[in-house]
């Protein structure tokens, strides 16, 4: 929604003018936190991992394969289905681009939750 505030503000009402557009700015989203495992949470809002208490920034490829994964729960998620929801679809990506962001979310998730791979069909993440 747009306000539309007058171009010339009388003198002595300017302060109400900044309350009035103020009125309509975007405020902070609520942030969707994800509980993936015991100590570890998913922050969507800041796209990051908190394990224990470390800080994981978690880059738009990394992000964007987790957020799948975890919209997907208990369910093998192709290779293809992977590649484009991070990469858009119809992306030429190689697998091994794909297995190399796997292996950098892997190392920030730690032990838990585990993502699995099932050879010949997809990913899944295994959560508790």
């Amino acid at each position: 929604m747009v306000a539309v505030l007058p171009l010339a503000v009388p003198a002595g009402a300017a302060p109400l003018a900044e309350r009035r557009a103020a009125r309509w700015r975007p405020g902070p989203s609520p942030m969707a936190l994800t509980i993936l495992a015991p100590g570890v949470v998913l922050h969507e809002g800041l796209r990051e991992l908190r394990r224990e208490a470390l800080r994981l920034p978690l880059t738009p490829t990394e992000y964007a394969l987790l957020i799948h994964l975890v919209w997907n729960p208990a369910r093998i998620v192709p290779d293809d289905e992977l590649i484009d929801a991070a990469w858009g679809r119809g992306a030429a990506v190689a697998p091994q681009t794909l297995y190399r962001h796997v292996s950098s979310l892997r190392r920030k998730l730690g032990r838990r939750p585990r993502l699995v791979r099932r050879h010949g069909v997809g990913y899944l993440l295994e959560r508790e």
